[in-house]
């Protein structure tokens, strides 16, 4: 009924279906759990000659077991026992509370020094796909949650600038780090992000000098690091694209972060890869790798983008133009980060681990380059010390260790 409004909705027909059925069936295992603590209260409550059901027991149920209060209402009216509606109530309120008072209300304060931010400060440029280093003038500062004029030595202190090569978390990439400095002042820059739509803040420490609003320092980010953020992006795309292949196009991406010594990438599906489909998707991964394909970037309107093949994420929200990157010829998407020049900059990538994070959702992390060879390099050693122990080679290990 909705497809015409939502085309992904007709396109995701087969994973929307396996979704609902595997929370029908995860549904009725907190209803059979829940039945049987209410059994067991219940008892106990005729035990005692009570006809209330305390509110503690109903709110341990809901918050613990995740069972919907309002049917432990029902089950215990059919019953002929009362709950303890305002006893309920109170530790209901009693922990939004907690949850306003002890993060919320701080994050509500310090984004509205961002939102002011956002509204009375020039968007920064990003010039950051194709430079690492860059010339820049200080627009604002930001210490302790205030806004400031300068800061010195020994303070933290974010900033904005009027253009940055600086990567800001987004996308699941990380921020990139690195130095602003001039004649007489040292920054380093920990973190870059977005805390407020197209804010562009950069996390720092003043480590010698001071810097004030106007200054012009010498931007330059940490370029080993972001080649290996590089590189992990697109091994992530590659990743999805191999995994879709091997598995189905039911797999779609379910978050993702991206950082200079792995990746991990949380797709849709809903049983463990076997050892034979691991191999296949890093056998895919590598061999594109190999091939050594050039990356291409390109912006255009998202109906063309759509009708090249891109993928785009199931939920996110995109504008009228987007930038396009085919990592390979097999991996087309919708991305705002950086990424690597050829495939072949990767070297390697090797899953670590895959595991379950919820109802239908797998996660896989996986290490390239250098930590690629690295990890192989340390199972190796396992192997041989193993082995060793049972005074055999590593391929008689298996049936030295059966007998």
């Amino acid at each position: 009924m909705m497809g015409d409004a939502y085309p992904e909705l007709r396109e995701k027909r087969s994973f929307i279906l396996e979704v609902a059925r595997h929370e029908e069936a995860s549904f009725r295992r907190t209803l059979r759990r829940g039945l049987g603590l209410i059994e067991q209260e219940l008892g106990q409550l005729a035990a005692s000659g009570k006809s209330i059901l305390p509110g503690e027991v109903v709110w341990d149920l809901h918050q613990t077991y995740g069972f919907p209060w309002d049917l432990t209402q029902v089950i215990a009216r059919e019953r002929k026992v009362d709950i303890d509606q305002p006893g309920f109530e109170r530790l209901l309120e009693a922990e939004r509370q907690r949850a306003y008072s002890g993060h919320l209300g701080q994050a509500t304060a310090i984004a509205d020094i961002y939102m002011q931010l956002a509204a009375t400060t020039a968007e920064t440029r990003f010039i950051g796909y194709e430079n690492q280093s860059a010339q820049s003038r200080v627009l604002r500062l930001v210490h302790n949650g205030t806004i400031v004029d300068r800061a010195v030595a020994g303070q933290d202190v974010e900033i904005v600038v009027d253009q940055s090569p600086f990567y800001a978390e987004a996308g699941g990439q990380v921020g990139d780090t690195g130095t602003m400095a001039s004649a007489n002042t040292k920054l380093e820059v920990i973190d870059t992000v977005k805390p407020v739509g197209t804010l562009h803040v950069h996390r720092s420490q003043v480590m010698s000098g001071s810097v004030a609003v106007g200054d012009e320092l010498t931007l330059d980010v940490d370029g080993v690091r972001r080649q290996k953020i590089r590189a992990n992006h697109s091994a992530t795309h590659l990743l999805h694209r191999a995994l879709r292949v091997v598995l189905g196009p039911a797999v779609n991406q379910k978050g993702s972060v991206v950082q200079p010594e792995s990746l991990r990438f949380d797709f849709s599906h809903f049983s463990p890869l076997s050892d034979d489909e691991k191999d296949r998707v890093e056998d895919l991964v590598n061999g594109w790798i190999r091939e050594n394909q050039q990356a291409i970037t390109r912006i255009m309107p998202i109906d063309q983008a759509r009708a090249a093949g891109a993928v785009a994420l199931f939920g996110e929200k995109y504008g009228d133009t987007v930038r396009v990157v085919t990592v390979h010829s097999e991996s087309v998407e919708l991305c705002g980060g950086t990424h690597v020049s050829r495939t072949g900059d990767i070297g390697f990538l090797k899953i670590a681990q895959e595991t379950s994070v919820a109802s239908g959702v797998r996660r896989i992390v996986a290490v390239t380059g250098a930590a690629a060879v690295a990890l192989t390099r340390e199972q190796e050693r396992f192997l041989r010390a193993a082995a060793d122990l049972y005074k055999a080679t590593p391929g008689e290990l298996p049936k030295r260790i059966e007998a």
